[in-house]
C-alpha cells in the first residue's frame, strides 16, 4: 500500500501524520475482514467488547477540535478559524472518518445487537 516507510526516498519528508493514518486504516480492514470471516463464530460478549472498542476510538477521535469555517470582517474573504489551538494541520479525525464509521456500522449491523444499553453508548 502507498505511504509505506519502504516506498519512501531518501530525500523524502516523512509526513507522520499520513503514516499514522495509514496504519489506522488497515488496523481497520484487518477489523472488517475479521468480523466478516469470523463474525458468525463470535461469541455475544466478544460483539459487545469490539463495539465498544470501536465505539471509543469513534468517539475519541470524532471529540478532536471542530475546523469551521466564517466570513471575514467585511471583506468578503472566507478565514479559518479553529475551536482549539492554532495548528492547522490536518486532523486525524478528518482522514479517518469514513473508514471509522464505515466499520462501526459494519461492524454493528453484523452483530445483530439488540441490547438497549449498547445504544447508550452510541449516542
Amino acid at each position: 500500500r502507498g505511504g509505506d516507510r519502504n516506498d519512501l526516498q531518501p530525500d523524502e519528508p516523512i509526513d507522520i501524520v499520513q503514516l499514522h493514518v495509514n496504519l489506522c486504516k488497515q488496523v481497520l480492514e484487518l477489523i472488517r475482514v475479521a468480523v466478516r470471516k469470523l463474525g458468525p463464530e463470535f461469541s455475544e460478549d466478544t460483539w459487545i467488547v469490539l463495539l465498544k472498542v470501536i465505539l471509543g476510538v469513534t468517539d475519541c477521535l470524532l471529540r478532536e477540535p471542530m475546523e469551521r469555517e466564517r466570513s471575514g470582517w467585511g471583506e468578503g474573504k472566507h478565514q479559518r478559524v479553529y475551536m482549539e489551538g492554532d495548528d492547522p494541520g490536518p486532523r486525524m479525525a478528518d482522514l479517518l472518518c469514513e473508514d471509522l464509521i464505515w466499520v462501526l456500522v459494519e461492524l454493528w449491523l453484523r452483530s445483530c445487537n439488540y441490547r438497549v444499553e449498547m445504544w447508550d453508548y452510541l449516542k
